[in-house]
């Protein structure tokens, strides 16, 4: 079994999850077994898809050191992912953690932790405490934790403390610690920036010491010579044209050149991140689907967007474009193909979202093309399965076999059946059910029924050294039902479940629908 610490460079273990059917016994492992193939993998696609980091909240301040060493501060609620992909919640805004450093300087992270709950005692004895009781319940919580150093540490990094030389106050730096953010904040950010050709830095000209006038031209803001003491700028008015001139040496522009360059990288930089994270949630975006619906589309969407990652296309921008474009045809089919299955709502909303792609698609801009995609992808996580409702058909009155035969016609089964005395009803018909007849329900639901039975007495049959579901089935054959079970201890040498004692005694006759404990 995967650990919970397991590093990012680690062998990705197989998943194994549960294959249920009817009869089969299922233990304590089989259980854990169906918690581990959910936490594994939510664990892999944290680590993967996300990164570690603190996704909201967890601002620190007010830290004051108290007469026992204790450091009591303010800590907002949030949440933050580590580096094995666990999700850590902290849901109050003040804390307290014991310092036994003497260091000026200390690093506070926060830690995921698990804590066991509830003890109940098991059914099964031990020699000790510690094997009669278990804990019911596992809390996922947090831990803070204060560090004289930053390296190797398995938590989320939340903040540098420094102490004051003349009180007890910390001063808090978190500017150095990491934040996750989402897809559609990096894409507005891009965006915002690229298409901005008015001052998208929103500087203003206090800050950077405009012109106030030249020859009654005016800036607001503050106030600069009008020639750089280096002589590389000069600032010039043209009265004819009412206009600002500014003259650049070659130093200044070989500068501008380089600054330039090194924006442009930057920006491939970040494209090719949109690229890669557009992939990865086409991926995941499509395996969603595959586990609700069988479509040849998205099995081949799937499997050319692993060859994409496997082949780094995010690399060059022309197979990249070249690829969406054929992904576009490939999930525009998919509409016809499951929607005769799809909840048609949310097959709209998808179809929607392949229009703005397509659109997207003919700017060729490959952020736009990036933000339409992850539309997509979120509409095809929520495409599922429409559900089929039948109305509920009337079997009361009916024999138990015909109405057997009608429900199973309309997609129903037959649920739980008691058996009640009735000299009017012709014995084995269906004196009620449940649901009444008329009700809406999915198909596959089960209807309970009540069958008359005659007022002869029955025998009630012998059910020692049974176990227990060959017992109930004897009953049901026997027109009895089950009544109280009591569990006791045994020898070793006697099968769990077995029928010890039965009251009333076998070769009894009683009324039908009769409890047998």
């Amino acid at each position: 079994m995967e650990t919970d610490n397991k590093k990012n460079n680690e062998m990705v273990v197989a998943f194994e999850r549960n294959n249920y059917f009817y009869g089969k016994l299922l233990t304590v492992d089989d259980f854990q077994t169906e918690q581990d193939y959910f936490h594994r993998k939510s664990l892999l696609l944290n680590r993967e898809l996300e990164g570690s980091g603190i996704l909201s909240g967890l601002d620190v301040s007010n830290v004051i050191k108290k007469e026992d060493d204790n450091l009591t501060m303010n800590i907002t609620a949030g949440e933050a992912l580590d580096s094995c992909g666990n999700l850590i919640i902290m849901n109050r805004n003040k804390a307290s953690i014991k310092n036994n450093s003497l260091n000026e300087i200390l690093y506070l992270y926060i830690e995921y932790k698990e804590c066991k709950k509830d003890s109940v005692e098991s059914i099964t004895k031990g020699e000790s405490c510690d094997e009669n009781c278990c804990s019911n319940r596992i809390l996922e919580t947090f831990e803070l934790r204060l560090y004289t150093s930053k390296e190797n540490h398995k938590g989320v990094f939340l903040a540098t403390l420094e102490k004051n030389e003349n009180s007890d106050t910390y001063i808090v730096k978190s500017s150095e610690r990491k934040i996750i953010r989402s897809n559609q904040e990096i894409d507005n950010d891009v965006t915002a920036h690229i298409n901005s050709t008015d001052n998208p830095h929103r500087v203003r000209a206090d800050q950077v010491g405009a012109i106030k006038s030249i020859n009654l031209i005016q800036s607001s803001g503050g106030d600069i010579k009008l020639e750089s003491k280096d002589k590389t700028i000069k600032i010039l008015p043209d009265d004819d044209n009412k206009s600002i001139n500014i003259e650049l040496s070659e130093t200044v522009l070989e500068q501008l050149h380089l600054e330039i360059t090194s924006i442009k990288s930057n920006l491939n930089m970040v494209l090719r991140f949109l690229m890669d994270k557009a992939l990865k949630y086409k991926l995941k975006a499509f395996s969603s689907v595959l586990e609700h619906f069988e479509s040849r589309v998205a099995i081949d969407i799937v499997k050319r967007v692993k060859e994409a990652i496997d082949n780094r296309i995010y690399l060059s921008e022309k197979d990249f474009l070249t690829l969406m474009r054929h992904l576009a045809e490939q999930e525009s089919k998919l509409i016809d193909e499951i929607k005769a299955e799809a909840l048609p709502t949310q097959l709209e909303l998808y179809e929607k979202a392949i229009a703005g792609l397509k659109k997207a698609m003919r700017t060729g801009n490959l952020f736009a093309i990036a933000v339409a995609q992850d539309e997509v992808c979120e509409r095809a996580e929520w495409l599922v399965p429409r559900v089929e409702r039948v109305e509920v058909p009337n079997i009361v009155s009916l024999d138990i076999q015909e109405a057997q035969t009608i429900l199973a016609r309309e997609g129903l089964l037959v649920g739980k059946q008691s058996y009640t005395i009735s000299e009017d009803a012709p014995e084995n018909t269906i004196l009620t059910q449940t649901p009444d007849a008329g009700t809406e329900v999915v198909k596959g639901s089960e209807i309970n029924i009540e069958i008359a039975v005659r007022p002869e007495k029955v025998e009630v049959p012998d059910l020692i050294n049974l176990d227990r579901y060959d017992a109930e089935y004897k009953l049901i054959d026997a027109q009895l039902t089950l009544g109280v079970v009591v569990v006791e201890e045994t020898s070793d040498d006697i099968e769990e479940g077995t029928v010890l004692y039965q009251e009333p005694l076998p070769n009894s006759e009683v009324d039908p629908g009769t409890a047998v404990n």
